[in-house]
């Protein structure tokens, strides 16, 4: 049988903790607000299929990419959430990370869906 091949994980703590970085060291601390307050969206960034807010990490991850500063829109969506509604993602657009965080139940054997819990423990996937 032949082996198959992986890609290794990407270290999301180091790819965020390298964009904050970046933006220091550019001179643009991302947590200051360097756009026209005059045409800012009202509210921090949302999810514009289910309306939910982002939260965390997230709100300064996505503050920090070009779009945010190209409209006075806050809404964000995933090309998956996009075709589910029909709609058209633009030719040539870029994908925003974002983290997605959830706390998942394991025993010594795996993932636990019912009964004694072990140990919790945080488990985090981007979602481009």
């Amino acid at each position: 049988m032949a082996e198959k091949s992986y890609k290794p994980r990407r270290d999301l703590y180091q790819e965020t903790t390298n964009k904050i970085i970046a933006a220091l060291e550019a001179g643009t601390p991302p947590w200051r607000r360097p756009w026209d307050p005059d045409r800012a969206a009202p509210t921090g960034p949302v999810n514009g299929a289910t309306g939910r807010p982002y939260h965390g990490i997230n709100i300064l991850l996505l503050g920090m990419t070009p779009q945010a500063f190209a409209s006075d829109d806050p809404r964000w969506i995933t090309y998956k959430q996009a075709q589910e509604r029909g709609w058209q993602v633009r030719k040539g657009a870029k994908a925003s990370t974002v983290l997605f965080f959830r706390k998942v139940e394991v025993n010594g054997e795996g993932l636990v869906f019912g009964g004694e819990v072990i140990s919790p423990r945080p488990v985090i996937a981007a979602k481009p």
